[in-house]
């Protein structure tokens, strides 16, 4: 939101979110349509977004509304309800020592509660661990070639100079 706001670009990358379904997780933002010289404002707004949700954390009733928006889509049993268990439960098997252990819904967003019941903070201390504090990280700029398409068509002109000739 804090991105999308700060008009350092048009919408998100395709990529950005949390991927688990490779062994090395990733979370990932991204960015399109960032001026070039943009670029440290871009980190810069990330950081401080981190920052300030660390210090100030999130709306209790938001929290709520998500775990129970996840607890209903969890429990729906639609016409591919097998299917998408075993979907969900497949990045499990490369971090988990019992991936069953996913499917014990209640259990788990119980846990969750109970965790931030005892620690108010519970969440904030997550942002700061994964995201604040955390110094793995990669970042990556990408510009378009300005002599892309007029080498594209180049190589098209020659491919089709070739088959014409061969004729």
């Amino acid at each position: 939101k804090s991105l999308l706001e700060s008009g350092l670009g048009s919408s998100f990358a395709p990529v950005t979110g949390f991927e688990s379904h490779t062994k090395d997780t990733m979370f990932a933002i991204g960015l399109q349509g960032v001026a070039e010289t943009n670029c440290d404002a871009v980190v810069d707004a990330i950081k401080s977004t981190f920052e300030r949700v660390a210090e100030e954390g999130f709306d209790h009733q938001r929290i709520e509304a998500i775990l129970h928006r996840l607890e209903l889509m969890l429990k729906n049993k639609g016409n591919n309800f097998g299917m998408n268990i075993v979907m969900s439960l497949t990045p499990l098997w490369n971090h988990s020592k019992d991936p069953t252990k996913s499917l014990e819904f209640n259990e788990n967003i119980q846990r969750l509660q109970k965790a931030m019941k005892e620690n108010p903070k519970f969440l904030e201390e997550k942002v700061k661990q994964y995201f604040v504090d955390n110094t793995h990280q990669l970042i990556l700029s990408m510009s378009p070639k300005s002599t892309y398409v007029e080498e594209q068509q180049k190589v098209l002109d020659e491919i089709e100079s070739r088959l014409v000739d061969s004729l």
